[in-house]
C-alpha cells in the first residue's frame, strides 16, 4: 500500500489526519509516531509509517469493553455453576476472546474505510 511521501512522517500523519477528518472520521490522535483511528474503545486501528509505506493495523479490543464485561459475567456464572476451577481467570480470558470475535468485523470495516480514504 504505497503512499506518496512528503518531508517527514509527522507531516504525512497530519495530512492523513486532515484527510480523515474531512471524510468524517474525527476521532483520531497521535501516539508514539502512530496515528490511532478510533471508532470506540474496542474498535481502533493504527496507521504506522514504515519507510516508504503506511501500514494500517488493527488494535486488539481494550480490556473492559462492554462485550467482554457481559461475556465474562455470563461465563463466570456458568463456570461457578459447574464448579470449574479458576473460574474467574477462564471467564476473563474467554470473555476477551469473545470480545475479539464480536469486534473484529467492525475493526476490519474501519481498516478498509481508512484505506479507501487514504487512496482517494
Amino acid at each position: 500500500m504505497p503512499y506518496d511521501i512528503l518531508d517527514t512522517p509527522e507531516k504525512n500523519l497530519k495530512k492523513i489526519k486532515a484527510k480523515l477528518n474531512k471524510n468524517g472520521i474525527t476521532n483520531t490522535y497521535e501516539k508514539k509516531g502512530w496515528l490511532i483511528v478510533k471508532e470506540s474503545e474496542a474498535v481502533q486501528v493504527k496507521v504506522e509509517h514504515t519507510g516508504q509505506q503506511y501500514k494500517i493495523k488493527p488494535l486488539f479490543p481494550s480490556i473492559g469493553n462492554p462485550v467482554q464485561i457481559i461475556a465474562t459475567i455470563i461465563l463466570w456464572i456458568l463456570f461457578n455453576y459447574f464448579n470449574v476451577p479458576l473460574s474467574v481467570v477462564f471467564a476473563i480470558l474467554l470473555g476477551q476472546v469473545i470480545s475479539y470475535g464480536v469486534n473484529y468485523p467492525k475493526i476490519d470495516k474501519l481498516k478498509k474505510r481508512v484505506l479507501d480514504i487514504m487512496h482517494q
